[in-house]
């Protein structure tokens, strides 16, 4: 049996290995200063681009060079061999290595497949395979093909151990590949098709994630090819639409369903030279746009998406939690063969019939937390206007929220009309995009499944147990149990409900996981304040490997406030209390005002009699909102559909009063104090007439020409 290498680093001085040489291209060719430095940040190895990125020496930068051994290197072993689930290999890229790829500033203490995921992943081993891809101009150019390091790749998979308990083949194996590398394995993959020699191994492969990989090529390898002193095949193979990265999209496109596909894309440009940088690999690049393909992006530029400065780096926390799920995935069903060929979307149809029955068990909406699937929350982010909200991302509790290590809860609060669920909706979409696990929770007055704490928790539950598969063999053994606490879940009290499926499901998980909830519109649930209870306690459960980070978002209600504070106190008094914190929503004047400039697309008037016209409109009505995105858009609404001029337009200013906030709030209170057996007509205004809504006062007029009883209700609340 091998043992894992040890991760030694030698000092060596090397002037140029593995680099352009510009003097020397340029005796060859004249090319643009700007364009030679963009092909050195394509060759150049991470640790020259980082000393460029920090105005460090690159001569210096060049004295140090890791060992990078080529072939197969076992980097973990699982202790017990009975916890051995599943293999990871790491592939690197076009002039990278099997070890420096992976290491920040290629730091022995920061070569995290080694050093970090075990802990992560402690059922997986974990391996590097290193191949010759380097990109030295001084060198005599190898007829070395992506093929070729496909085969080599296959070869080394096959044999590793070969004969012994220790070979490849019998549990799934998981690839991660930087840039090429991911070419590499697409094309090896392809080939172990075809070749019956590899059906023993190919079948094991089960998911891979893409790390900044360029599908159809890249531009900058076809100027890269002409400064070679030979040239190299695998970079000819790399130019962008090349015959080969076309073929290999075709080829690979046959055989994707049978992988769980991952796509990571790098969302900063790449350093190449003093104050010069550039994409290397663009989003629409990295992506292969194949039916179940997940993608998300990385805050990284090329080089960075593979490495991380710690284990609370962000971009670290979202490959993790993506590898930690694709290896829950994979633990919980058989390894074997039977199995093996199953296509993935087999075995997502498996999975939605288990979700199906632990949704009936709950009494939830099977569709529930699928953001593509819910219409409140697609009808929300549909109105938001583009640059909107962004403000609230941006917010320094928000990021500590994002990134704290421990369990955490934020409420967030602002008057009603401001936009609080319009910015929860974009956040939700924000966390799925760039988040493993993220639930969420919109309250609406009047909506069943929507109302009570219940409601909350048991939502909540089913969209984890979507996320997490430990979590969701939990559930499903309960709901297959046929047990008197499954038969009653639906109908229990909310500390019935926290009990049996957070304290004793949830909470005490082994697994490590961050889990993300955006819980709005408590004001509009019944009981907010077992509401905000249910959510105080619910997170206090969570002091293991599992941690939740909890948005609240309302009015600033004071019955909603004690509650707060009263856990606040309560946990600060803890040694391992959570973290419970407030604040109010950012100001939104600026969205207001971008809004409204959207809204008011065409006025009917004369520009140029009014210059100036659609600008002093645009803050007339952002002053007057005074912070009420309803009344901002129910005017703009009325003037662009009612007004035929100028003096129309200043009418509908004139006699339109400003804001509606304090009427809003009492209006709301109004309302969630009446109840079903005292007015049936109010009933059914608060369950037609949804207060954030823009046609909410149209809606309510109609209902009260009906029945004027329900005005004179109002007309008392408000007095």
């Amino acid at each position: 049996m091998d043992k894992p290498s040890s991760l030694s680093f030698l000092r060596k001085k090397e002037k140029s290995k593995g680099r352009l040489s510009v003097n020397h291209v340029s005796r060859r060719q004249s090319f643009d200063p700007e364009e030679l430095e963009k092909i050195r940040a394509l060759t150049a190895s991470d640790t020259a681009v980082e000393a460029q990125s920090n105005d460090s020496d690159l001569e210096h930068a060049e004295e140090f060079d890791p060992i990078n051994p080529e072939g197969i290197t076992l980097l973990h072993m699982p202790e017990d061999p009975q916890t051995h689930k599943v293999d990871i290999i790491f592939i690197h890229g076009l002039g990278g290595g099997s070890y420096r790829t992976w290491s920040y500033k290629t730091k022995p203490d920061k070569f995290w497949p080694k050093l970090w995921l075990p802990r992560e992943v402690p059922e997986a081993r974990i391996f590097t395979f290193g191949y010759d891809a380097n990109v030295n101009v001084l060198r005599k150019g190898d007829d070395v093909s992506i093929l070729d390091f496909a085969k080599t790749f296959l070869q080394r998979v096959k044999h590793y151990q070969e004969g012994t308990t220790q070979r490849f083949g019998q549990v799934p194996i998981i690839v991660v590949a930087h840039s090429m590398g991911g070419l590499v394995f697409k094309q090896a993959f392809v080939l172990g098709h075809m070749d019956p020699a590899f059906h023993d191994i190919i079948p094991m492969f089960r998911a891979v994630l893409f790390l900044a990989t360029p599908h159809r090529g890249s531009d900058l390898a076809k100027v890269l090819s002409l400064f070679l002193s030979s040239g190299r095949t695998y970079v000819e193979e790399l130019i962008r639409k090349s015959t080969t990265t076309d073929q290999l999209r075709e080829s690979f496109r046959h055989l994707a369903p049978k992988l769980r596909i991952i796509s990571f894309y790098e969302t900063k440009p790449t350093p190449i030279a003093l104050g010069i940088s550039t994409m290397i690999v663009e989003k629409d690049n990295a992506i292969l746009d194949y039916p179940g393909e997940e993608s998300m992006m990385l805050a990284a530029d090329h080089h960075q998406v593979c490495k991380f400065k710690s284990t609370n780096d962000n971009n670290y926390r979202i490959v993790i939690e993506k590898i930690r799920s694709v290896v829950m995935q994979l633990s919980s069903v058989p390894a074997q063969a039977d199995t093996a060929n199953v296509p993935h979307g087999d075995l997502q149809q498996n999975l939605d019939a288990e979700l199906e029955e632990i949704a009936y068990m709950l009494g939830v909406e099977h569709h529930i937390g699928t953001p593509k699937a819910d219409p409140d929350l697609l009808c929300r982010i549909s109105e938001r206007t583009d640059g909107t909200c962004i403000n609230f991302l941006h917010d320094t509790r928000v990021e500590n929220w994002l990134n704290t290590g421990k369990t955490e809860i934020l409420w967030a609060y602002a008057p009603a009309g401001s936009g609080k669920s319009m910015t929860c909706a974009f956040f939700t979409d924000y966390l799925f995009q760039n988040y493993q696990h993220c639930s969420f929770f919109f309250f609406k007055y009047g909506q069943r499944a929507r109302q009570s704490p219940q409601d909350m928790l048991l939502s909540l539950a089913y969209q984890t147990a979507r996320q997490l598969p430990e979590y969701r063999r939990a559930l499903l053994n309960l709901a297959k149990s046929g047990s008197s606490r499954a038969r009653t879940l639906a109908s229990l009290d909310w500390m019935a409900i926290r009990r049996q499926l957070f304290t004793g499901f949830l909470a005490p998980l082994k697994t490590a996981a961050d889990l993300y909830w955006v819980v709005d519109g408590v004001d509009e649930g019944l009981s907010r304040d077992q509401i905000m209870r249910a959510l105080t306690e619910v997170a206090a459960d969570f002091k293991g490997p599992v941690k939740v980070h909890i948005l609240v978002s309302s009015r600033p209600l004071e019955d909603i406030r004690q509650v707060i504070r009263v856990a606040k106190a309560r946990e600060d008094k803890k040694k391992d209390g959570i973290i419970i914190d407030e604040m109010p929503f950012p100001d939104n004047r600026d969205d207001i005002r971008r809004t409204v400039d959207n809204e008011l697309d065409y006025l009917p008037c004369d520009e140029e009699e009014h210059p100036t016209l659609k600008r002093d409109i645009v803050e007339r009505i952002v002053d007057r909102a005074d912070g009420n995105f309803l009344w901002a858009r129910l005017i703009s609404e009325k003037i662009v559909q009612e007004c035929a001029d100028y003096a129309d337009i200043e009418h509908v200013l004139d006699t339109t009063p400003s804001g509606m906030s304090e009427f809003y709030d009492r209006m709301m209170g109004a309302i969630q104090k009446l109840n079903n057996n005292k007015d049936k007509t109010m009933a059914q205004a608060s369950s037609t007439c949804d207060i954030s809504s823009p046609n909410f006062v149209v809606n309510l007029s109609s209902l009260i020409t009906k029945d004027e009883s329900l005005w004179f209700i109002i007309l008392l609340e408000n007095i």
